[in-house]
């Protein structure tokens, strides 16, 4: 799995709608709870506009991780199955000689 600096720079090294770096540090906080282990901080003041935004960007660093978390789980059950087929191909080959 790509690590948390990886997916926040995929998710932000592209056009797209612009974000506060309330949001952006919300987003990486999340991503490194989930990829680190590392507890979610709450730098901000509930009631305030940087609360808000932090919160939201929490929302997509969780949205970002389980997208990749999904690739990820593919990326490795097409690599599984790949080698399933390889070795009952082998198999099947030293039966027929």
């Amino acid at each position: 799995m790509k690590s948390a600096d990886e997916i926040f720079r995929e998710a932000f090294d592209v056009p797209r709608n612009a974000r506060s770096p309330e949001y952006q540090r919300g987003v990486m906080a999340a991503l490194k709870f989930r990829l680190e282990q590392v507890k979610i901080p709450q730098p901000f003041p509930e009631g305030t506009a940087a609360f808000d935004a932090y919160h939201a960007g929490i929302d997509e660093g969780h949205q970002l991780w389980r997208a990749e978390a999904r690739r990820a789980d593919q990326s490795s059950q097409l690599g599984f199955g790949d080698r399933i087929g390889a070795s009952s191909m082998t198999a099947a080959t030293d039966r027929s000689a």
